[in-house]
């Protein structure tokens, strides 16, 4: 059975492309585009059966590495910088994925890793930041994220689109402490990220919370 040491080096051939755009002084955007190719990445197949009778009758499957998936990605983001108050500053943007691999082997645990690799991405995201300086001392953020769906609607990794919402308030008593409250998810109690689909395991989902942080620079 092949060690890592015998597996290709995974590469990528990227191409970009972006564009900036100053509007005016106070507002200006950013566009780029990418599209990328994968080839040799890590993955598995199956191997070789065999019956062993100690301690009891068992079959041993084995797994060998190999580097069986190729992949692209081609996508665009575009994002907007903008400041309609002095004390208030906008950040709009937007970004769209096209994420495709295949298994060149053919093998059920290299096309299973495959499937795994195409829904682990969202195709569109969306983000809203906002930046309040209300005062010299005082600092109010907004981070809404729109996240759409992970997978197939029957696959079993499927994850279905969501909404985000994180605030903080800062509050600088001196010049070198800041205390800043912070609250993130607060649209729902939770909500699923990603469910690992290679092995069985506990779906990872991602809990309401607030916590009080305090920074001393010195």
């Amino acid at each position: 059975i092949p060690d890592d040491h015998q597996l290709n080096v995974e590469t990528v051939l990227a191409y970009e492309l972006g564009y900036r755009q100053q509007f005016a002084a106070n507002l200006s955007a950013d566009v780029a585009t990418f599209y990328n190719q994968y080839a040799d990445l890590r993955s598995a197949m199956l191997g070789t059966q065999q019956l062993a009778f100690a301690p009891a009758a068992h079959l041993i499957q084995d797994i060998i590495p190999d580097n069986s998936i190729k992949a692209r990605t081609s996508g665009v983001e575009v994002a907007l910088d903008w400041y309609p108050l002095t004390w208030w500053r906008i950040q709009p943007s937007y970004s769209f994925l096209r994420l495709t691999a295949t298994s060149k082997s053919g093998d059920p645990i290299s096309v299973n890793n495959a499937k795994n690799i195409n829904a682990s991405d969202p195709q569109h995201q969306l983000s809203l930041r906002s930046s309040l300086s209300l005062s010299d001392r005082q600092q109010f953020d907004l981070w809404l994220r729109y996240v759409s769906r992970l997978g197939d609607k029957d696959s079993p990794l499927g994850v279905p689109a969501y909404i985000s919402l994180d605030l903080r308030y800062a509050w600088r008593p001196t010049r070198d402490l800041e205390v800043s409250l912070v609250g993130q998810n607060l649209l729902d109690h939770s909500h699923p990220k990603f469910v690992p689909g290679l092995l069985p395991s506990q779906q990872l989902e991602l809990q309401r919370g607030m916590y009080v942080k305090a920074k001393w620079q010195f």
